[in-house]
C-alpha cells in the first residue's frame, strides 16, 4: 500500500474467541465467559500514527455502522449497532453517554445448553437456561475481575434480579425480529467439517 502510495483504512474483527481449557472446555460453543466473547478489533485510520487501546466494551454490530460514518455517510434503518468513531479519537475518556451505558447482549443454543449473557456498566450477567433445570446465573464486574474468575451473584442479588429483568427484555426485543433457518440437507464431508469446528455434534 505503501508503494502504491495508498493510506486505507484498516479493520480486523473476528466472529468469536476460543476456551482452551480455562473453565475445563475447549472450543467456542459451551459457554459465553469473556475467552470466548472477547475478540480482536482493531480499526486503523487513515494517517493515523499512534495507536489507542480502549477498555470499554463494544460489540461485532459496531463495526458496520462506524465504518459507514467514516465513509461520510449515515447509517439506514435496520443497521444494527453504533458508531465507534468518537472512541477512535478521544478513547473510553471522550465516549458519549449512548456508548457507555448500552446493553450488550449475547446468545447461544449449541449443544442443548442455552445461554445469554448482558453487559452493563462494569457487570456482566450469564444466564444457563437449560430445558428442565432453573437458570443458573453468575455475575462478574469485568473491571475488578477482567478473567471473570469470582461469581458475585451471591453476594449482589439485587443487581443479579436486576440484569436478569434486562437480560430477559434484551432477549424477548431481539428474538422478535428472528426469522427461522431453513433446512439444509449436508453432506458427510460437510458434516465432518462442521463437527471439527465444533458446530454440530
Amino acid at each position: 500500500m505503501d508503494r502504491r502510495g495508498r493510506d486505507p483504512l484498516v479493520a480486523v474483527i473476528a466472529d468469536h474467541g476460543e476456551a482452551f481449557e480455562e473453565r475445563g472446555v475447549f472450543g467456542h460453543a459451551w459457554d459465553l465467559h469473556r475467552e470466548v466473547l472477547d475478540i480482536p478489533f482493531l480499526i486503523h485510520l487513515p494517517g493515523q500514527t499512534e495507536g489507542r487501546r480502549v477498555g470499554l466494551p463494544v460489540q461485532q454490530a459496531d463495526l458496520l455502522p462506524t465504518l459507514i460514518e467514516i465513509a461520510g455517510g449515515e447509517p439506514g434503518p435496520g443497521i444494527e449497532g453504533d458508531s465507534l468513531v468518537p472512541l477512535l479519537h478521544a478513547g473510553a475518556a471522550g465516549a458519549p453517554q449512548v456508548l457507555a451505558d448500552r446493553l450488550l447482549l449475547s446468545t447461544m443454543d449449541t449443544f442443548r445448553r442455552p445461554a445469554a449473557s448482558l453487559i452493563r456498566g462494569r457487570y456482566k450477567l450469564i444466564e444457563l437456561r437449560r430445558p428442565g433445570h432453573a437458570p443458573a446465573r453468575q455475575l462478574f464486574d469485568w473491571v475488578d475481575d477482567p478473567e471473570e474468575r469470582q461469581n458475585l451473584a451471591a453476594e449482589r442479588p439485587i443487581l443479579t434480579g436486576r440484569l436478569t429483568r434486562l437480560l430477559r427484555e434484551q432477549v424477548e426485543v431481539s428474538g422478535r425480529g428472528a426469522v427461522a433457518a431453513p433446512e439444509v440437507e449436508l453432506d458427510e464431508e460437510t458434516r465432518r467439517r462442521l463437527r471439527a469446528l465444533g458446530y454440530i455434534e
